[in-house]
């Protein structure tokens, strides 16, 4: 059985917060309580404030499978009707180079995808909790 664990990046803390293991349930939960449109409008008053406080992520939430490595990082900025979600996908890969000559294993491949919903973020969340590594990496890879 697989093991998971989660942090946040709160936009105003310089530290990421690990918060140790969770199910796919904690999770969901998680995500759906997040406060994304909140932060979203701290951060934009703290921008436009005289005093300005630093401003070091994007509200953020990363979980990652412990057995295989694999883990998402889901951001949330402020598009111009609703949040948008950028998703980072974390993966062991195999890169290949001049060729495929050359093969290196690259412990932390990530890609991301832009102007996503939050619709496709639970669809990464749940795909990661399923071990549906193939739609993970059609989707997000």
């Amino acid at each position: 059985m697989s093991t998971f664990r989660y942090s946040i990046c709160d936009p105003f803390s310089p530290e990421i917060i690990e918060k140790g293991s969770i199910d796919k349930a904690g999770f969901l939960k998680v995500f759906h309580e997040f406060p994304w449109e909140e932060m979203l409008h701290q951060m934009e008053e703290a921008e436009n404030s005289v005093s300005g406080k630093d401003i070091h992520y994007s509200p953020s939430l990363e979980v990652e499978n412990r057995s295989n490595k694999n883990g998402l990082s889901i951001s949330v900025v402020d598009g111009k009707d609703e949040p948008e979600f950028y998703i980072f996908y974390k993966r062991p890969e195999i890169r290949k180079y001049l060729f495929g000559f050359i093969q290196k294993m690259d412990e932390n491949f990530v890609s991301d995808r832009t102007s996503q919903t939050k619709a496709d973020a639970l669809a990464a969340i749940n795909a990661l909790f399923d071990n549906d590594l193939a739609l993970l990496k059609s989707r997000w890879g």
